[in-house]
């Protein structure tokens, strides 16, 4: 009778996984642009003719083993019992393709796929209840690159469990949408450029099915737990200025004006609006190194944080395939819970090509995040990813490494703003 209380115990448990936390796609999200960057690499001359340019279908297998994968609760027939995190192997498996068509007046990047999160039930019986789909799309157009007038229109689409906004936690599932438009002005030539730019971005916010009530994205009286109701738009626009005093090396003003809405605003702590300016430079200090250096003021309103804001970023590039990226910022922008949130970021990420066809790869943030009216306080946010890319053939890329995450917030000590966690993961590509 052991062996079948026991499976009774497991689907009872099973019934009452919420969802998968928030950031189960975190490894994979930071170890694609090092693995990509091989894939292109290696398989350029692959793929299906599409006039000037080229088609690349795609499949990455990426198992993971993840020790904080479920948001459970530790009494398993009583949800409004605490919640734990348990771990478990989660499969990836993403279909997509790659697209660019290069132009010397016109050029087109289009990169799409859809990932089915599978939750193998190895370490967690009946996890698989949690599986859920994911997609994402970025594409990227410029029109009339070699007049006076170009037109560059971007956009970025994109279903997960990780929601774009900084004030959510867990139980939360995002479907994102950002449409961006910049339209460089080069009069009298390429060394003065004005850049009119805007964009308009969307995020809906929905529960996993089966999430009882009560367990929801938000602390305690932060914010409803209806996921729904935290649905915004955000708008922006702005004006930058270029000017190359030297062939490689520009002096530079950028300016913009951001504000947001939500969707069903009652009960939501007024959103701010921010109107940020920053004046610097940015070029080549010699000819493997590039830096940037800007310092402005971010000005307030509606009670949204006025504070002095910049950005200093240096890159040392040894080879065409290798950099390392170090740098600190710190901005203002809008977030649920709050009039606005100020970030400072300390961050460094490199990649560094070996001989043959191997590549390793690092990224490390830490980002202290103040939360202005509304909910106040501090969240840290901590990660690292180390890795390695090895190109087998032009059309299999390996890609392996570890990943670690913390946040932890003094405004609550429980989860959704509280966890840290361990990942391993495996991708495997396989690219036309």
């Amino acid at each position: 009778m052991e062996g079948p209380e026991r499976l009774r115990r497991s689907s009872r448990r099973a019934a009452r996984v919420l969802a998968l936390f928030a950031l189960i796609g975190a490894a994979v999200a930071h170890a694609q642009p090092a693995a990509q960057a091989a894939v292109s690499q290696w398989s350029d001359n692959n793929g299906i003719r599409v006039g000037p340019g080229r088609l690349h279908p795609y499949l990455e297998i990426a198992p993971m083993w993840d020790s904080a994968a479920l948001y459970v609760p530790t009494q398993v027939n009583n949800t409004s019992s605490p919640y734990v995190l348990d771990p478990e192997i989660v499969i990836h498996f993403r279909p997509g393709f790659r697209m660019e068509i290069p132009g010397t007046d016109v050029t087109f990047r289009l990169n799409a796929f859809y990932d089915y999160v599978w939750f193998t039930g190895i370490l967690t019986p009946g996890s698989q209840a949690a599986s859920l789909s994911e997609a994402g799309a970025d594409l990227q157009t410029e029109l009339n690159t070699q007049g006076a007038v170009e037109v560059d229109i971007g956009d970025t689409f994109g279903r997960s469990s990780r929601p774009q906004d900084i004030g959510l936690g867990t139980a939360v599932i995002s479907l994102f949408n950002q449409l961006r438009l910049r339209t460089p002005i080069h009069p009298g030539g390429r060394a003065f450029e004005v850049i009119p730019h805007g964009w308009y971005t969307v995020e809906f916010f929905s529960n996993y099915s089966g999430l009882p009530p009560g367990a929801g994205p938000c602390p305690p009286d932060t914010c409803s737990n209806d996921p729904s109701s935290q649905n915004y738009q955000d708008y922006a626009g702005g004006l930058d200025i270029h000017w190359k005093f030297l062939p490689q090396t520009a002096l530079v003003f950028e300016s913009n004006y951001e504000g947001r809405a939500y969707f069903t605003p009652a009960g939501q702590v007024p959103a701010g609006q921010m109107l940020t300016l920053l004046a610097g430079a940015q070029g080549l200090v010699t000819p493997r190194i590039q830096a940037i250096l800007k310092a402005g003021y971010a000005i307030g309103f509606s009670g949204a944080a006025s504070t002095f804001i910049g950005r200093a970023e240096g890159t040392w590039t040894p080879n065409e395939y290798s950099s390392l990226v170090l740098g600190v910022s710190r901005d203002v922008n809008n977030a649920v819970g709050a009039a606005s949130v100020t970030d400072l970021r300390f961050y460094l990420t490199g990649k560094l090509f070996l001989i043959g066809r191997l590549q390793l790869h690092t990224e490390f943030a830490y980002d202290l995040v103040s939360f202005v009216q509304g909910r106040g306080g501090q969240d840290q946010l901590f990660g690292f990813d180390v890795g390695a890319d090895y190109a087998v053939t032009k059309w299999l890329v390996v890609a392996g490494g570890y990943a670690f995450s913390k946040r932890t917030s003094d405004y609550v000590t429980s989860l959704p703003l509280n966890f840290s966690r361990n990942q391993v993961y495996l991708r495997v590509i396989f690219t036309y």
